[in-house]
This record gives C-alpha cells, sequence and structure tokens, in this order.
C-alpha cells in the first residue's frame, strides 16, 4: 500500500478508537475490581476524554 495522508490519519484514527475502547475497558474492570481506588478511575475517565 503506497503511504497518503489519508492512510496515515485513517491509521491514527484507527488507533486512537482502539486505544478509547481499551481504556473504557479497563475502567469498567476498575469499577469492579477497585471500586473504592477513586483516584483510578478519575485519571482513566480523564485519559478517554483527552483522547476523545
Amino acid at each position: 500500500m503506497e503511504y497518503s495522508e489519508q492512510t496515515d490519519s485513517y491509521f491514527l484514527e484507527n488507533c486512537l478508537s482502539q486505544s478509547t475502547a481499551l481504556l473504557k475497558d479497563v475502567r469498567f474492570l476498575a469499577v469492579h475490581i477497585f471500586s473504592t481506588n477513586n483516584a483510578l478511575i478519575r485519571f482513566i475517565d480523564r485519559a478517554v476524554y483527552d483522547l476523545n
């Protein structure tokens, strides 16, 4: 596949959406496992917000 800016931006967008999905999964687990660890949950919320 030849390089183009469109390919590059699609790749970056795909990576970001996968990162966001992964962080949401991690947050879901964190809420259930560490329901008292609010600092971790706030940190993940902030990371998800920054990625979007």
